[in-house]
This record gives structure tokens, C-alpha cells and sequence, in this order.
């Protein structure tokens, strides 16, 4: 355990330092927030060092997979946003399968994820899988709060 810590340790100032000479604050910021997740999911499933490389290996494909139909769906709004400004340029025939297509973004991102997690099996025990559902949710949830807590205490001393 002590040397998936060093290794990650080794990993987070390694990527802190690139992060700092990409896009600055934002990017540095996102950076530490998965750094930090990375941590307390290796505490919470209490992996040792093979299974954590493994586990992120496939994380970061599953990551990979969600962006690529993320970016499918921003194209498919420019798309709709282009055609709707050329006038009526296109058929409802052509019009429809984008709707279709930009509707079932959503669906194939939950799609993915579910796979992904089907796919620890091999990996994790069925708690490990249990107890990282349960974090990945508590995780959005505290990291929610913080945003909205952070941007309430902009608002209210910039009304000062």
C-alpha cells in the first residue's frame, strides 16, 4: 500500500506540474480535483497496487469513451444551431435524425458508464463495486455543495 501511495504522490506532483504550464487556474483546479478523487477512491476500495492500475486504466478509457460522445453531441448542437440559421435549407427528414441523434447523447453516456461498471467485476469485489457507486455519488454530491456554497459567498460579498 505504501508504495501505491509513493507512486500516485509521484503521479500527482508530476501531473500538478504539467497542469500548471496548460491552461492555468481552470485546468490546474480540475487537475487536483481528480488528483484528490484518485486518493479517496484508492482509500475507500482499499486496492492494492495491481487492481489500481488496472481500475484507472479502464476508468480513463471509460473517461475517453464519455468525451467522444460528448464532442459527438456538441457537433450535433453546432449542426442543429447551422441549420436553423441557414433557414430552411434542410428537410424535416434530416432535421429529425439530428434530434434523434443529439436525444440519445444522454443515454449513450449512461450507457457506457453502465458497461464500465459491469466490467469491474473482474477487477473489484462486488463491495469494491458497491462502495464505489456510493462514492462516486457522495463525491459529485460534496463537490456540488462546495461549488454552490463557493458561488453563494461570491454573491453575497460582491452585494456588500
Amino acid at each position: 500500500m505504501k508504495t501505491v501511495l509513493f507512486i500516485i504522490g509521484t503521479l500527482l506532483l508530476f501531473t500538478s506540474a504539467v497542469a500548471q504550464m496548460h491552461d492555468g487556474p481552470r485546468h490546474h483546479m480540475r487537475e487536483k480535483l481528480e488528483q484528490l478523487e484518485k486518493i479517496k477512491l484508492i482509500e475507500t476500495l482499499n486496492m492494492d497496487e495491481e487492481t489500481t492500475l488496472r481500475f484507472f486504466s479502464r476508468r480513463n478509457k471509460l473517461r475517453m469513451k464519455v468525451n467522444e460522445i460528448k464532442e459527438k453531441g456538441e457537433y450535433n448542437f453546432k449542426q442543429l444551431d447551422s441549420m436553423l440559421k441557414a433557414g430552411k435549407s434542410y428537410t424535416d427528414e434530416e432535421l429529425r435524425s439530428l434530434i434523434d441523434e443529439t436525444k440519445s447523447i444522454p443515454l449513450q453516456i449512461e450507457k457506457t458508464r453502465l458497461e464500465f461498471i459491469s466490467s469491474l467485476n473482474d477487477i473489484l469485489t462486488l463491495e469494491q463495486i458497491a462502495s464505489f457507486i456510493l462514492f462516486e455519488r457522495k463525491f459529485k454530491e460534496k463537490l456540488r455543495n462546495v461549488l454552490v456554497r463557493d458561488r453563494t459567498l461570491k454573491n453575497y460579498r460582491k452585494k456588500q
